[in-house]
């Protein structure tokens, strides 16, 4: 096995430390245990903080930041996320159209696997709303550049009224709200669509046009695959 850099060392110990943050000391300390010198460490510490990665506090401690940090704050959401009871309610994400470059496109894929959306199509992402609305920023802001935010109702009839209704198609698929990770449950949704014997009346009737959920999903139908 490579020997292990320094800046392996410290980032790993702070990214496995909740708050992210530890006395200089204890993190040379650590290092020492790998078989890194004292001054390799130290020296690790400072390009670190010029870097960007770390933050020198009062005491001798340092801190992560930038990019560790968000990283940090992404491993404490899947591990430990707030999750809210399910009302029926879904966040939709659409790309507008335009151009858009690659990296563009890559970190929009990344920034919304972070925030567990679904790509339901090109360009349209969804989840139920049962997680932080203010959840990992850094993920957030991405998302927000590149897309338009949109509310899925259960209902087309509340008070305030939704942008759009969700149709009853959608809401005969279960979902499996209990999961640690507040993600949906896949597998639930889609034994629920293909034992389901009869189609919706949004979907059979000549109205299924006028469905504003189901014609924004697509026409193959909103049953969740």
């Amino acid at each position: 096995m490579a020997d292990l850099s320094a800046r392996s060392v410290i980032a790993s110990t702070l990214l496995g430390t909740v708050p992210p943050r530890l006395p200089g000391r204890l993190l040379v300390a650590f290092a020492g245990e790998f078989g890194i010198q004292a001054g390799t460490t130290r020296t690790a510490l400072s390009r670190m903080v010029d870097r960007g990665e770390l933050r020198h506090l009062e005491g001798g401690r340092y801190e992560l930041d930038g990019e560790l940090l968000a990283r940090h704050l992404r491993q404490e959401a899947g591990l430990h996320p707030v999750v809210h009871p399910w009302d029926g309610t879904w966040e939709l994400h659409v790309v507008p159209p335009g151009a858009r470059s690659s990296t563009d496109r890559a970190a929009l894929r990344r920034a919304a696997g972070h925030l567990g959306l679904w790509e339901r199509r090109d360009g349209v992402w969804m989840r139920p709303a049962n997680l932080a609305p203010d959840r990992l920023p850094n993920a957030r802001a991405i998302v927000a550049a590149q897309t338009e935010a949109y509310v899925a109702s259960p209902t087309a009839s509340s008070s305030p009224p939704p942008r759009f209704g969700i149709s009853s198609r959608i809401r005969s698929c279960p979902l499996n709200s209990n999961r640690r990770d507040g993600r949906p449950d896949i597998s639930a949704r889609r034994t629920a669509a293909t034992s389901a014997t009869t189609r919706p009346a949004c979907a059979r009737s000549s109205a299924a046009t006028r469905c504003p959920m189901r014609r924004f999903l697509g026409s193959r139908g909103t049953a969740l695959r």
